[in-house]
């Protein structure tokens, strides 16, 4: 393989042990747990003592943890999304990019775009941090879960009323 062969979007085909730089373990890990649908995986490319951080650190903990957040999330869209990732810093351990996962709801079969950006670190082939921040609102709205356009309603200070809900209210 060569140089000319791929794209800064271009998910690189190539053994685990084959990869270098911590962008290559990136987009191994996006290749394998997203676009393969191999989340198992995930146990590879993370260190058992990974630290997460942004809105993934809000939800997990653990690796252990991370794996059952992403069965949850990736059972609400297709099993093979695409996914594009542009490399911004690619230093050493470090990696910072951004990515678009492209998808299908899986009830409703729409088409889903879910942005996001990371900041990794890669030791010893195996992911060591993880800051991450995905457009879980635009997500949520695209999948009919919470009404279009709430970012643009809630920065007017209004509130979103549920029916059935009270907001935490008796």
């Amino acid at each position: 393989m060569h140089e000319s062969d791929f794209n800064n979007n271009t998910i690189i085909q190539m053994p685990l042990c084959d990869q270098k730089k911590a962008s290559g373990i990136v987009r191994a890990f996006y290749r394998d747990v997203f676009e393969n649908n191999n989340r198992k995986a995930l146990r590879r490319y993370f260190s058992p003592d990974a630290v997460f951080g942004g809105a993934i650190g809000d939800l997990v903990n653990s690796r252990s943890e991370l794996l059952e957040a992403a069965d949850v999330l990736m059972s609400l869209f297709e099993v093979k999304p695409k996914v594009s990732i542009n490399i911004k810093i690619d230093i050493e351990e470090w990696v910072a990019a951004t990515t678009i996962i492209e998808a299908t709801s899986k009830g409703s079969e729409l088409p889903l775009l879910i942005r996001g950006q990371l900041i990794a670190r890669v030791k010893n082939q195996q992911i060591v941090e993880w800051h991450s921040s995905t457009d879980y609102l635009s997500l949520f709205e695209q999948l009919g879960q919470i009404p279009r356009d709430c970012l643009p309603i809630l920065t007017t200070g209004a509130n979103l009323m549920w029916k059935g809900w009270a907001g935490g209210r008796t």
